[in-house]
């Protein structure tokens, strides 16, 4: 057998050959050829137990932190684990405070000795208690009181009083980015006051602002207004001419098809920031496949409901290859709301069971929903401007010392926010890049 045929022979085996991938409290095990791009998924955390990151030795994961990612399958068979923890409880604690014109139903946790305070902010016609009640929102909250974080939720001024520019919808006023003329503003600038009374807020304590759609819009005018730390944007093209002006660190968190919001318009805010040389970061999150056991998500779904709302969704047609769907959500909601003979396991189901459903069917197809993919990317940035990047070992200076101990984060396939340099959720050569840039003066 000559030289020519032996590579061949190698290189057929290497590109065709199959290895066991098994996931370890997850789902995405199976056969897979090498090279092959897989999504693995944590199973779900229930009540108050997080995810707390990825176990493997093979540094093949693209994040190890968020609870689904994926690899690149490598010429071997890999084990990979998924790790959970119970956390203390986070209870929300739920009362009405007096704000400027109005008493505002406010929804907050604060942890013992928090690092900071996240305010949330809904989308049209949400309320507060959203981020403590749905799914994918609730997971955003424990995983942020884990990290130290209090939170405090509460409704739009509209939400509480109703429609009061008339113009159809319940949401925040964006504009203008001051208490005195926007009454949002004024009453999130009132909560502050009063949980700085109550001792919960201290003068120093870094503020953040998370919104989603129309509160991803008023979290920077907010964060302008009254000074706050870093904001998070989920799904909305912000305010371009305020991002002009505007320099609080900014992270975006967009979804590939997004039907309300123009993701083009969100990255120039973002490019707008770079040039301005701002702390920001840009996510976008992508379609996935529908695993069979997705809908469990759902607290009120089982293993053999989940499964039943897999095969009705499969029997109909709507997965192609590799369980990605072959059709947009809207067409699918539509055929499923309006086929009851073919989807009965679905009609069955109580409507705010229906509504979870949908949440998870909008995520995965990366429609306009909130999704808890990058929490920890968010949360890693906020952190960021609480800690200085770089500054590994905490003494104040960014110099070799660090560059040593970044380098032995990638050996070590371990991870710690302070060295994401571009916040994008993984410890590599680009950090140290980043790193040794700002040693170098550039």
């Amino acid at each position: 057998m000559n030289v020519f045929n032996i590579c061949l022979i190698f290189i057929y085996s290497f590109l065709f050959s199959q290895y066991q991938l098994q996931i370890d409290n997850g789902y995405g095990s199976g056969q897979y050829f090498t090279g092959e791009p897989i999504h693995i998924w944590a199973h779900e955390t229930p009540g108050l137990s997080i995810f707390t990151g990825w176990s493997e030795i093979n540094g093949v994961l693209s994040n190890t932190q968020e609870w689904h990612t994926s690899i690149i399958m490598p010429s071997f068979d890999l084990n990979i684990s998924a790790n959970f923890e119970v956390i203390e409880n986070t209870q929300f604690h739920s009362e009405e405070i007096q704000c400027v014109n109005s008493l505002k139903e406010v929804y907050y946790v604060f942890p013992e000795n928090h690092i900071g305070v996240i305010f949330l902010f809904h989308g049209t016609s949400g309320h507060g208690v959203n981020w403590f009640i749905k799914v994918e929102n609730n997971i955003f909250t424990k995983d942020a009181v884990s990290r130290g974080f209090a939170v405090i939720a509460t409704d739009s001024e509209e939400a509480t009083l109703g429609d009061i520019n008339g113009d159809g919808f319940l949401r925040w006023k964006t504009l203008p980015p001051n208490s005195e003329e926007n009454i949002d503003i004024g009453n999130i600038s009132a909560l502050i006051d009063t949980f700085q009374l109550r001792g919960l807020i201290e003068e120093n304590n870094p503020i953040f602002a998370l919104g989603m759609s129309n509160g991803s819009n008023f979290a920077p005018s907010v964060s302008y207004a009254l000074n706050f730390s870093a904001t998070a944007g989920y799904c909305s093209n912000g305010i371009p001419a305020l991002f002009e002006v505007i320099e609080i660190p900014t992270i975006f968190c967009t979804v590939e098809n997004d039907n309300t919001s123009d993701n083009n318009i969100t990255y120039e805010n973002y490019q707008t920031l770079l040039d301005r040389q701002i702390q920001t970061a840009y996510h976008e999150n992508g379609v996935q496949p529908l695993y069979s056991q997705r809908f469990k998500r759902v607290p009120e779904i089982d293993v053999q409901l989940s499964q039943q709302l897999y095969n009705e969704i499969s029997n109909g047609g709507f997965l192609g290859i590799n369980q990605f769907f072959n059709i947009e959500y809207i067409e699918l909601l539509e055929s499923i709301e309006s086929s009851p003979e073919l989807f009965p396991v679905f009609h069955s189901t109580e409507i705010s069971t229906q509504s979870g459903i949908k949440g998870q069917l909008k995520n995965t197809l990366a429609e306009h929903a909130f999704f808890s993919e990058f929490n920890h990317r968010v949360l890693d940035f906020f952190q960021s401007t609480i800690y200085q990047s770089g500054d590994l070992n905490e003494d104040g200076l960014i110099n070799i010392i660090d560059v040593v101990l970044i380098v032995n984060l990638i050996l070590g396939v371990e991870f710690n926010s302070i060295g994401d340099m571009n916040y994008d959720g993984e410890i590599n050569v680009i950090d140290i890049v980043i790193i040794v840039n700002i040693i170098l003066g550039n």
